[in-house]
């Protein structure tokens, strides 16, 4: 894979890290220090879908919104910076 696709990633968990921290504790930290570890298998399914799901839906927005970054440029007419050209050219005297 192309390294400049992984930088949008990279950087969208750069900016979710916070939260998505604070969402860890919440739902992991907490829990396993009420004693949620002696639950066993629940608890660990539980872990591994609060670990894998974010990450998923963060790399799935990625793509979404790569997607239609390269539609809309795809959409534009090739020369669109000479369409909003509002500058008038010199005119030649005769």
């Amino acid at each position: 894979m192309n390294l400049a696709l992984w930088r949008v990633p990279a950087r969208a968990f750069q900016r979710v890290a916070l939260p998505l921290a604070s969402y860890y504790f919440v739902t992991l930290a907490l829990p396993l220090a009420n004693g949620a570890a002696h639950a066993g298998a629940p608890f660990v399914r539980h872990a591994a879908i609060v670990v894998v799901v974010p990450a998923v839906l963060v790399v799935l927005g990625c793509a979404i919104r790569e997607t239609a970054r390269w539609l809309t440029r795809a959409a534009l007419p090739p020369y669109r910076s000479v369409i909003f050209c509002t500058r008038k050219l010199p005119t030649s005297p005769t």
